[in-house]
């Protein structure tokens, strides 16, 4: 079961009151490349903040979020960037969002780095692929008011 909550500018701080109320004693760490995880404890998170407002979600599988704001325009340069059957899906800057969110829910799963991945994924048809091999993966899409986040979980 997957629990998604919009916060506000810290979403971190939203997960340790939850931790506190659910676990008690709770430690967070990071891993080298950043990837937030709960020591000793099965319950996997992940959380994103976009200007003023965060996304978290925690599940109790591995997951990765990715929330960005709506700003009126897409970015044409990094929209170059984005595969030729990607930029063929995206019509509007939600679209754009929704596709870059899935592509950083995807690689914060796996505590990888946007340097690392980011020419190797496309994201197309609802799907994930690496290095064009599609990957057992789930991309959750969520429209809010502000933006658009992701959730990318293994299936």
């Amino acid at each position: 079961m997957t629990e998604i909550y919009l916060t506000g500018k810290d979403p971190r701080e939203k997960a340790e009151r939850i931790f506190a109320e659910r676990l008690g004693n709770f430690e967070i760490k990071t891993t080298a490349n950043g990837k937030p995880y709960l020591a000793g404890n099965p319950l996997y998170f992940s959380y994103s903040h976009s200007g003023a407002r965060g996304l978290l979600a925690i599940s109790d599988n591995p997951i990765g979020a990715d929330l960005e704001l709506y700003r009126r325009k897409i970015a044409e340069s990094v929209l170059k960037r984005f595969t030729a059957r990607e930029r063929a899906e995206i019509a509007c800057e939600r679209d754009f969002l929704f596709h870059w969110t899935a592509r950083e829910a995807y690689i914060k799963l796996y505590g990888l780095t946007l340097a690392e991945l980011w020419r190797r994924v496309e994201f197309f048809g609802g799907k994930i692929y690496v290095d064009g091999e599609i990957k057992p993966v789930k991309i959750t899409r969520y429209i809010f008011w502000c933006g658009v986040g992701a959730v990318c979980a293994e299936e």
